[in-house]
């Protein structure tokens, strides 16, 4: 039984290996890929533990534009993506103050999280979820970024990260592209 037990083990290690593996592979920092849902796509509802305690739901922000930052700290892409979504939240609270921006980190755990963010200096929410949330949300790249409408319905995906990318004026643009889609369904 206790060699059982071990193979077990193994084969799961070795599994969450090559995920990791797969997921590095695909975080090449110089090819990032936009997608825009025409219709808008039905996004899977969360509930996610918040690092510094607490819960979050997708439902608590109904009514709200919601950008989902999604990373791990082993993803070297990330280091870039992050801060400059953090600058994002920033420039864009005055133009969109109902925007809310939270980052969901994979499988590092609280500890792990909290050190990574303090070390590249980025001050945003983090919601944790483990590796059973990238088959969920069959996330194939990080980092991934999501930009849900008021409705919580998924509109636009970016995976990966293109060097150069100036992401506060994407996101810029993306939240415009939501507001005119939004005032021609007459859900603003």
């Amino acid at each position: 039984m206790s060699l059982m037990i071990r193979r077990g083990h193994g084969i799961h290690f070795l599994w969450v290996g090559l995920l990791a593996g797969l997921l590095l592979m695909q975080t090449d920092p110089t090819h990032g890929e936009t997608t825009h849902f025409n219709p808008t796509r039905a996004f899977k509802p969360f509930d996610l533990p918040v690092l510094d305690g607490g819960r979050h739901t997708l439902e608590d922000f109904r009514g709200r534009p919601v950008l989902l930052s999604v990373w791990a700290s082993w993803c070297a892409p990330c280091r870039y993506e992050l801060p400059q979504f953090q600058q994002a939240r920033s420039e864009l609270a005055g133009t969109y103050p109902d925007a809310v921006f939270l980052t969901i980190n994979v499988g590092d755990g609280g500890a792990r999280a909290k050190g990574f963010m303090k070390k590249i200096g980025v001050d945003l929410p983090v919601l944790l979820a483990g590796h059973k949330f990238v088959y969920e949300y069959d996330i194939t790249i990080i980092p991934t970024l999501w930009i849900l409408d008021r409705e919580g319905k998924l509109a636009i995906r970016h995976q990966g990260w293109t060097q150069g990318t100036d992401l506060p004026a994407v996101l810029g643009e993306d939240l415009d592209t939501l507001e005119r889609l939004s005032a021609r369904r007459g859900t603003h």
